[in-house]
């Protein structure tokens, strides 16, 4: 079992298009990250097990000054100077 609260903070940005699950993990604490990408293959094989399809599944290490309160929708329409944010 894991202690949640030892993960540090942690985003799921994920789709399902159909039966296709794909997306990102956004994290904060590198070794969050290297624990998160060793059990990949566990959660590919459980979405598996729930009849998904996975695409692609990243785990990015988020800047520790990522406002992870805040929606990622939020966060792309944010006006930024000499920045485009693209929503598809």
């Amino acid at each position: 079992l894991l202690e949640i609260s030892n993960l540090g903070k942690i985003r799921g940005d994920f789709s399902v298009y159909g039966q296709t699950v794909q997306g990102t993990f956004g994290i904060i604490r590198e070794d969050t990250q290297a624990f998160m990408k060793s059990r990949r293959d566990d959660l590919i094989q459980k979405l598996i097990e729930l009849g998904f399809t996975v695409g692609d599944i990243q785990f990015d290490v988020l800047s520790p000054e990522t406002d992870l309160k805040q929606s990622l929708f939020d966060q792309m329409t944010m006006p930024v100077e000499k920045m485009v944010n693209i929503i598809i």
